[in-house]
């Protein structure tokens, strides 16, 4: 409050506290409007998507909730981005929302693979690896499930159950 930032003696002559107090709520109003615009600024905080979404290419979809559709535009900010493991670990934590799971990676072959620990947000993960990863990668999701059943965006997936044996006597070993 503006009474507050000038001295007690001022605030007690008549006429400026007439001036003051009359001011007063227009200078509340600005304010009020300045934090809405700082708030405005960023896209986890902003009460107007569409701006962020038409500036990035995206059709505003108002059916889909506020927080996958600021998902859906950070996962198009990150695509102009490199690739690293870092970067991939923080798309998976903001799209899979756990940080129950782990990247193996196989570099001669240009591929990972993701274990998960279930299904729970595995169709917007899946929608933004296919949009941020390089062309030449190639990915896997394994999933920890007891189910061999899997329904993704209402597409039922069989898993099958992958058993795997040494067949040798020998430890170390790779399975067949």
């Amino acid at each position: 409050m503006l009474k507050n930032d000038i001295p007690h003696f001022c605030y007690s002559i008549r006429q400026i506290k007439d001036l003051i107090d009359a001011i007063q709520p227009e200078i509340d109003r600005i304010n009020k409007r300045l934090e809405e615009m700082k708030s405005d600024v960023h896209v986890s905080t902003t009460s107007v998507i569409e701006r962020f979404e038409r500036d990035l290419g995206i059709v505003p979809d108002i059916s889909k909730p506020l927080e996958d559709r600021v998902m859906a535009v950070f996962n198009k900010k990150n695509i102009r981005a490199t690739f690293t493991e870092e970067r991939l670990n923080a798309l998976i934590q903001r799209n899979y929302k756990s940080n129950k799971f782990r990247v193996y990676w196989d570099y001669p072959n240009y591929e990972f693979n993701i274990l998960l620990e279930d299904d729970k947000q595995i169709g917007m993960l899946r929608e933004a690896l296919e949009i941020a990863k390089p062309a030449h990668l190639h990915y896997f999701l394994s999933l920890l499930t007891g189910s061999l059943k899997l329904t993704i965006r209402g597409m039922a997936y069989i898993i099958s159950n992958r058993v795997l044996r040494c067949g040798t006597f020998r430890t170390g070993e790779e399975p067949l």
